[in-house]
């Protein structure tokens, strides 16, 4: 068995080698205070607090504590040479890993002012090296934001790092490398020690890619064959990455959502926008007595639109609405689809004409005040202008004339959302007036 200690810093302060670095910290300080020369006045309490804290100034710093954790793994071949090694085991699952790394994770909490940035690491077997990273991820993509000005700063560099693998040393993942292997090799599984010695033997440190060679050349000789290298675990995964660049936008994008809903709601049921006060609804009968008689068989063939309007669709506008106005909408619940042509009351003009499909409700927003005249007419197929029916069965216009205006009071702005509902029945509440077709036509 390997001494995961060798110096006995972690049985100075009384923790395990797989402690957290809070858990590490908390023991320090409770140490501290029984050991301090103020306060314990025992006469090895001074070379006792000492030692402490040479423990500490090590465990207590990433990089440190990792070079620590491997002097356990730097020279394994005099040892193999007397009695069998264990490879080495994951921190987290506790089982063996060929390919093992010392890793350091960070995940950030902040409390408004105060941003707190810890450290989680150990030596991991690739799998529990990424969930121990989206676990670091999803901590510091919640609760990392909070903190100024070093939350933000902590948490996207942290969960960017921890997307890239974490903080690794190359040369000490060459030692648990070569150590892996003797350990492997002291063990009987020769195969899986050739793959590790193939790979150490590209170390960056001479010392262990020359024993690595001679490793490879003793196991020939004991008539291992060279097997194909083993798969690289720690390769980035894309569905890893993806995950950590989820929890790195989680809280931004969760924030600009509420805003934006927000800003959408006020601009839609506050004051400032457009405030429902009137809701008119109209019941028009279709004029279908005509339909039968206007059949298409005597018409000529004229071309059509080759893009089929989608309901709502706006076919003619004669200027710019206003960013803020009335609502009108059409319930279109005829058999056949329906054009809807806003005209002012005094010129005639045409202001806008949008599409509404049968059995459907679209609405026209952002209307300016006026006086206005609804028409609609009825059709199957719009003409190779896209504006208009190619035959119009029939055409109506609504007796009453609509005057939308802006009211405005002490704590609000109204305006007016008005509906008509086209029924395909004999008798409504209002009686339309039937229009020619040139008269619907006229621009």
């Amino acid at each position: 068995m390997t001494d995961r200690d060798p110096k006995g810093y972690y049985r100075r302060l009384a923790v395990e080698p797989e402690a957290s670095a809070d858990t590490i910290k908390a023991a320090f300080r409770q140490l501290a205070k029984k050991l301090h020369p103020d306060i314990n006045k025992d006469a090895n309490a001074k070379l006792l607090f000492q030692a402490i804290n040479e423990a500490y100034d090590v465990l207590s710093n990433p990089d440190s504590r990792a070079r620590y954790d491997s002097l356990a793994y730097s020279k394994p071949a005099t040892q193999a040479q007397q009695t069998q090694i264990d490879p080495i085991c994951c921190s987290r699952c506790g089982k063996t890993t060929a390919q093992p790394r010392s890793t350091v994770f960070y995940r950030v909490v902040s409390l408004v002012l105060v941003t707190f940035r810890t450290p989680v690491q150990g030596i991991f077997c690739s799998a529990c090296a990424r969930s121990t990273a989206i676990q670091a991820s999803f901590v510091s993509g919640l609760f990392g934001w909070w903190g100024f000005p070093w939350g933000p700063i902590w948490t996207i560099s942290s969960i960017l790092g921890n997307a890239k693998g974490g903080s690794f040393s190359h040369a000490l993942d060459e030692k648990l490398l070569w150590y892996n292997a003797v350990a492997f090799f002291s063990k009987g599984n020769l195969a899986i020690s050739y793959a590790l010695a193939q790979q150490a033997r590209a170390a960056k440190d001479e010392e262990i890619a020359l024993n690595a060679l001679k490793l490879m050349d003793q196991l020939r000789a004991r008539g291992v064959s060279p097997n194909p290298p083993l798969r690289n675990a720690w390769r980035p995964h894309p569905a890893h990455i993806v995950a950590h660049f989820f929890l790195l936008l989680l809280v931004p994008s969760t924030i600009a959502s509420l805003i934006y809903w927000d800003w959408a709601s006020r601009n839609t049921s506050s004051g400032k926008s457009l405030p429902t006060r009137q809701s008119q609804s109209y019941q028009a009968p279709v004029d279908t007595s005509s339909a039968q008689s206007k059949t298409f068989t005597t018409a000529p063939i004229v071309p059509t639109c080759p893009w089929p309007p989608i309901n709502g669709q706006i076919l003619d506008k004669a200027a710019p609405l206003n960013e803020l106005g009335h609502v009108v909408e059409i319930k279109n619940g005829s058999s056949g689809n329906a054009i809807i042509k806003m005209r002012n009351s005094l010129t005639g003009r045409v202001l806008v004409a949008f599409y509404v499909e049968r059995g459907k409700t679209a609405s026209i927003a952002n209307l300016p005040d006026g006086q206005y005249q609804i028409q609609y007419a009825f059709g199957d197929t719009l003409a190779a202008d896209c504006r208009s029916f190619a035959n119009i069965a029939s055409a109506s216009q609504f007796p009453s004339i609509d005057s939308l205006r802006t009211r405005y009071t002490q704590t609000e702005i109204v305006r007016s959302r008005v509906r008509y509902t086209l029924y395909s029945v004999p008798s409504g509440n209002i009686r339309p007036e039937r229009l020619s077709i040139d008269a619907f036509s006229a621009e």
